[in-house]
């Protein structure tokens, strides 16, 4: 028993050194492992780049399509910049919609503006000329009762052919088939009448004739009374618009 403990002690001596060995050479493997493993990026940095390279060479023979994808992009271009000269081209040669809009419109206002023009220049025409002619009967109203209401004895015949010259219708043959009378009258009563217009106003007019009313103020003297006699009547006259100019037609005495 004695023998065989120093032989496994022996053992146990040397088991030591086979583990450390072991140990040795497993670190020894793993350090070579390290080596390799150091070694291989530089291996796969170099398949890297030839894989890039292989990458671009595969590549290029399908760039050139890509290169020429943009074509239709730029023929777009070139269209629209067709179109636009074109829209440019059409717009110098004719007048846009908008153009024709307003000048429509300035046709319009003009030719409204042209014709308010004309229609106020008519009316004011036509004011004006119904002014006048209210004068013209006015006038002619006064005339035909300073005839009448003026008259002597000295000279009636005139007188009364002053009354014709103004008057028409019936007044005018009224005087006319009395005049003789008349004058003999006026004669023999030493009659001397003095007439003057007070006033007178148009009442009614149109274009043929017009009824004027009259206020007048006669003084007359003769041999049946004493002295002057003051008188003041008003008439309405109606005046007729004829060939013969403005005539009076009838008179009538109002209150």
């Amino acid at each position: 028993m004695k023998e065989a403990e120093p032989a496994e002690a022996a053992k146990e001596a040397a088991l030591p050194e086979t583990v450390t060995e072991q140990v040795e050479s497993e670190e020894s493997a793993e350090s070579a492992g390290t080596v390799q493993l150091e070694a291989d990026p530089v291996i796969s940095e170099t398949a890297t780049v030839e894989l890039t390279k292989k990458a671009e060479s595969t590549k290029e023979p399908d760039e050139s399509p890509a290169d020429d994808e943009p074509k239709p992009a730029a023929a777009e271009a070139d269209s629209d910049a067709a179109e636009g000269d074109s829209d440019a081209a059409a717009d110098d040669g004719t007048p846009s919609r908008r153009s024709w809009i307003l000048a429509a419109a300035a046709l319009v206002l003009s030719v409204a503006l042209v014709s308010a023009t004309v229609w106020m220049t008519v009316q004011r025409n036509n004011i004006a000329d119904q002014q006048a002619m209210g004068a013209d009967y006015v006038q002619a109203a006064k005339q035909a009762m300073l005839n009448i209401t003026n008259i002597s004895a000295d000279t009636a015949p005139d007188d009364i052919n002053r009354v014709l010259a103004v008057t028409s219708g019936d007044l005018k043959n009224e005087y006319t088939t009395r005049k003789d009378d008349y004058a003999a009258i006026v004669k023999k009563a030493q009659v001397n009448a003095k007439g003057e217009i007070i006033e007178a106003a148009l009442q009614s007019s149109d274009e043929h004739s017009a009824i004027v009313l009259v206020a007048v103020k006669q003084i007359v003297t003769n041999v049946g009374a004493e002295g002057q006699q003051q008188r003041q009547y008003r008439f309405k006259v109606t005046i007729a618009r004829g060939d013969n100019g403005f005539t009076a037609t009838s008179m009538e005495m109002v209150v």
